[in-house]
């Protein structure tokens, strides 16, 4: 093989390899931040008053396709103080808990209006999908450069 296409397996590789490295990297950043909010919050459960619309999705192609529509729930929860708070969930799903279920909340004593739903995928979904993509890119650059070495 050629001297350039060596080259071009070892600039390949090693962008991939970077780009899956800043990909875990944020993995680790995001995971260190949801076991601390974790960690430094207070849980209890709130109820979800209202469902709002943020978009919609097509599942599946063609004719089978069928077309979603995508939520956020609004949760009220009472803080430790008795306060009475409403926030909207940061997680849009097509299948929401109903209107007037139940669902566990933390939230930080000091700022309860920056409450979560306390729940794996809410917490942790973020840092598992940057956690998968890093690798297979980091994995992808591995790869690459082990081609170029071949080339040689």
């Amino acid at each position: 093989m050629s001297t350039d296409e060596r080259k071009r397996f070892q600039v390949v590789g090693v962008g991939l390899a970077l780009i899956g490295i800043l990909l875990l990297t944020g993995a680790a950043w995001y995971t260190w931040e949801a076991l601390t909010f974790w960690r430094t919050t207070e849980r209890t459960d709130g109820q979800v008053v209202e469902l709002v619309a943020v978009g919609q999705s097509t599942i599946g192609r063609g004719a089978d396709a069928t077309i979603v529509q995508i939520y956020r729930p609004v949760i009220r929860f009472t803080d430790a103080s008795g306060r009475e708070i409403q926030f909207r969930s940061q997680v849009a799903e097509s299948d929401p808990p109903a209107v007037g279920a139940t669902v566990a909340v933390r939230y930080p004593r000091d700022d309860p209006y920056a409450a979560r739903v306390a729940g794996l995928g809410p917490l942790m979904g973020g840092a598992a999908i940057l956690a998968i993509l890093g690798s297979v890119m980091f994995g992808a650059g591995w790869l690459a450069l082990r081609r170029s070495r071949a080339l040689a």
